[in-house]
């Protein structure tokens, strides 16, 4: 601590900043001194109106949410302004939640122009999030003219960097054909890479595609089915399994029309959410096309035996 405070006093801006932002991190922690929320935040806030751009990234956070460790107070205005302090001496990360923040955050005033701005900078720095978020601006003409093509240029970025939610966004171009020449397989293969990070959108999309029998995609059912379980591991199978029953029940897509399937989805459905009023209504429907099946097949067996006695008697 001695040597951190006698170079917290340097005339050298640089040593000195960077001593202040360790001082602040020492109370913080109580690493080798008493720990000391208050005078670690003083430390932290001298070390960033001096030009240290961590302590000022640092000082944003704290003012954000209320860092509660720190004794700190939300402070909406100033939390913004640290964070741009922080962008303009170029910190990606800064970057990247200078622009999260006019796009979404309630406690600022939206301006998707700037947001497109300071998410640009960061993933033109290589930022692979703000690379999938400037993808989705350009998809929906936000802060910037809507442009398909350089959406799924920027998707494509995040993706081969593993952005599951990006290569989620990229299949669905390719299925639709929008930006992209529309080509099944590539879908399939960016759904599956999503999928296998666990994002719940894009095991729902793989499974949809399982079930189309579409392009160059083999239908499977069973692997569909699949995808749709794990995704209810997340909370959100009934879709998917809601839609598999439907096609057993219809017998639409190719698929081979089986009632008691349809049932058997259905009733998963409903034991993932119990209040889901399509799964009932199907379900009802179901149970009495199921009934009425088990008629027609009695019948028919009563037929038969009437005939076979018929036969033996005469």
């Amino acid at each position: 601590m001695e040597w951190y405070q006698k170079a917290a006093a340097s005339q050298d801006n640089n040593s000195a900043t960077t001593a202040q932002f360790k001082i602040g991190y020492l109370y913080e922690t109580g690493y080798g001194v008493p720990q000391n929320n208050v005078q670690a935040f003083e430390w932290y806030l001298r070390s960033a109106e001096q030009g240290n751009v961590t302590a000022q990234f640092r000082v944003g956070v704290c003012y954000r949410g209320g860092d509660q460790s720190l004794d700190v107070e939300a402070n909406c205005k100033s939390f913004l302004e640290w964070f741009e302090k922080a962008a303009e001496q170029g910190m990606v990360e800064a970057d990247f939640m200078t622009g999260s923040l006019y796009k979404f955050d309630k406690h600022v005033d939206i301006d998707v122009d700037k947001a497109f701005s300071w998410l640009l900078k960061a993933a033109e720095k290589g930022f692979h999030k703000a690379m999938n978020m400037v993808g989705d601006m350009y998809l929906n003409g936000e802060g910037v003219l809507k442009d398909e093509t350089r959406a799924s240029e920027w998707y494509l970025k995040a993706a081969e960097q593993g952005v599951a939610t990006a290569q989620n966004s990229l299949g669905r171009l390719y299925k639709e054909g929008t930006g992209a020449v529309q080509d099944s397989k590539r879908a399939f293969e960016w759904f599956r890479k999503s999928a296998e990070q666990g994002d719940v959108i894009g095991r729902l999309q793989l499974g949809l595609l399982l079930c189309s029998n579409e392009g160059d995609v083999k239908q499977d059912l069973e692997e569909a089915r699949k995808w749709f379980e794990f995704a209810g591991r997340e909370g959100r199978q009934a879709l998917g399994l809601l839609y598999l029953g439907m096609l057993y029940q219809m017998g639409t897509q190719g698929v081979v029309k089986d009632h008691e399937k349809a049932r058997e989805l259905y009733l998963l459905v409903l034991k993932v959410e119990p209040d889901h009023e399509k799964a009932k209504e199907y379900l009802k429907d179901v149970e009495q096309s199921i009934e009425q099946d088990r008629k027609a097949a009695a019948r028919e067996d009563m037929g038969f035996v009437e005939a076979w006695i018929s036969d033996k008697l005469w």
